[in-house]
């Protein structure tokens, strides 16, 4: 699955086909639909998944920092 976004539009690809054009302010909500859809045909063995799986590991916590080294946080940018 995959969206190519730009222009104030995306484009969503399931399984390398081209599903649908939508505005930025609706790309996250299709994109969504589009994973619950091909989640559903799947479950239905409709479709199947094939390659890499994906594996979700428990975060390592950063080692020690330095003495007199200081972190900074991102939490955003234009």
């Amino acid at each position: 699955m995959a969206i190519f976004a730009g222009k104030g539009r995306g484009i969503i690809y399931v399984q390398g086909e081209q599903k649908q054009t939508v505005s930025e302010e609706r790309m996250l909500e299709a994109l969504l639909a589009e994973c619950r859809e091909l989640e559903a045909r799947v479950a239905r063995g409709d479709a199947k998944l094939t390659g890499a799986q994906v594996e979700v590991e428990t975060p390592v916590p950063p080692p020690p920092r330095k003495e007199g080294v200081v972190g900074l946080n991102v939490v955003g940018g234009e």
